[in-house]
This record gives structure tokens, sequence and C-alpha cells, in this order.
């Protein structure tokens, strides 16, 4: 086995455990297509903030982070977003092409930190879509 492989074999391993825990790109988009596309899309955070476009998360490059932002998004937009997602090629934070697909996990870091802020579920409260995170140590 070449040193690619078992990188490539052991960050497969990893996501598979953490998808047991985290929203998965998959799930994402299977949740959002049951929700109005003109509902606004929020995190459930302190301070109010919506998910802007993906990229690699900067602590696993294997996984997808949705950083927060202050630009207001609908569930249409993010579904676009989600369905892009799939089967498109991120580089990670330091270098590597890393592609994402249904099972892969979900983070809500800013690009290049990685401060374990796992997207963990979803679910409508009024006329918001709520993505539901904990903080991973």
């Amino acid at each position: 086995m070449n040193m690619q492989a078992l990188v490539d074999a052991m960050n497969q391993a990893g996501a598979q455990q953490r998808a047991n825990y985290h929203l998965t790109l998959g799930a994402l988009v299977s949740e959002l297509e049951k929700a109005d596309a003109s509902m606004p899309v929020i995190y459930d955070m302190t301070e109010p903030c919506s998910p802007s476009a993906p990229d690699s998360y900067r602590g696993y490059y294997d996984d997808l982070s949705f950083p927060p932002s202050s630009t207001p998004i609908t569930v249409g937009e993010l579904l676009r977003d989600a369905k892009d997602a799939i089967g498109r090629t991120f580089q990670g934070y330091k270098g590597g092409d890393f592609e994402m697909h249904e099972k892969t996990p979900l983070w809500a870091s800013p690009y290049g930190i990685s401060n374990g802020i796992a997207i963990i579920g979803s679910k409508v409260i009024g006329d918001r879509f709520v993505l539901i995170t904990k903080q991973i140590d």
C-alpha cells in the first residue's frame, strides 16, 4: 500500500465516524428539499448568522464547512450550494484536493479556522430553517 492510499483510508475512516453525529451533505440536501425554498436559513448560534458558500473544513480537509455569514441565504440558495458541492473537489487549507460526497460531515466554521462547531441537525422553527450546531472538543 502506498502512503497516499494509507492516508486516504485513514481519512475515510475518520469521516465515517464523524458522520455518526454530524449532519452529512446528503442529509442536508434531503432536509432542504422538504422545506419552502424561500424560507431563510440561520444557524442556532447566539449571534444571528446564516451559512455561506461551502469550503473545505480546516480541521478535516475532507469535511465541508458552511462558514457563518451576516449575509442572509434562503433554503433554495443553500440547497443549490449543497447539491453543487456533491462530487466537487475542494482544496484543503494547506493544500491537497478533497472530493465531497453525500456522506461528508458538515461544520460551521470560517475558512481557515478549526473551531469545532459541528452541524448536527436541522429543524424548521416558525418561518426559518435552522441549522443546529454543537461544539465538538
